[in-house]
């Protein structure tokens, strides 16, 4: 399976939910957990509440994920929400 659906499939980590979810919050989880020339993948949805879901997960340079988290909140901080909208809707940062 490719590394964004696993990524998807990665939803039923556990939540943590917070008001807004903020880019700090995400990079910190990043860094905490970041392998050698591995990836971060950072995706949202919108849930039937009105919340959004920001899922992240963490891959080796094999696409092979090695730890995920996901994130709830009403809102979403602007820098995460320039991130996905350069992104195309994908956040990737190279660890």
């Amino acid at each position: 399976m490719e590394p964004f659906t696993l990524l998807l499939l990665a939803i039923v980590a556990a939540t943590t939910a917070v008001a807004v979810v903020s880019w700090t919050v995400v990079q910190r989880w990043i860094d905490a957990n970041k392998v050698p020339h591995g990836t971060a993948r950072i995706v949202k949805e919108r849930m039937a509440s009105g919340n959004y879901r920001v899922v992240g997960g963490i891959f080796t340079p094999a696409g092979r994920i090695t730890t995920n988290t996901a994130w709830e909140g009403k809102d979403l901080d602007a820098e995460i929400l320039r991130r996905l909208d350069e992104g195309g809707g994908t956040i990737v940062v190279h660890t």
